[in-house]
């Protein structure tokens, strides 16, 4: 009876592991699923510090989430304005900066970038700066 006692305790620690190894991995895909996000995005933060990065966007929608509206400079000299939490048309402009009130802001990519066709980026305020999220 004894050898049957020890083997039947070694079947269930083998049963319980088991199992236990199973809620770890259901526990870890699960939280794999959340943990990723959505959508992947590029962000460009814009100071008040001249530089010469351009952003060249292709055929690309403008989105203005500040609470002013804001003025994309253009390299040929004009400007696409856009109001307060309002969506341009398509823009294939090359933009140099962008006016926010009476500040210009300009790229602090380290390199020019071109933005994808057919997309929205997004342009929004956070703190001193200005953002623009492009998603990928």
């Amino acid at each position: 009876m004894a050898k049957i006692t020890i083997f039947k305790e070694k079947n269930m620690s083998l049963k319980s592991l088991n199992f236990t190894a199973l809620l770890l991995f259901i526990f870890l895909a699960v939280s794999a699923f959340f943990i990723t996000p959505a959508f992947a995005a590029t962000t460009i933060t814009y100071t008040d510090v001249a530089t010469t990065k351009t952003v060249k966007p292709i055929r690309t929608r403008f989105t203005n989430n500040t609470d002013k509206p804001i003025n994309l400079q253009h390299n040929n000299g004009t400007d696409t304005m856009i109001q307060s939490n309002a969506t341009s048309d398509q823009i294939s402009k090359k933009i140099i900066s962008i006016k926010y009130g009476a500040t210009v802001y300009y790229s602090a990519n380290p390199n020019d970038y071109t933005i994808r066709a057919n997309t929205t980026a997004t342009v929004s305020k956070e703190n001193a700066n200005l953002q623009m999220t492009i998603p990928d």
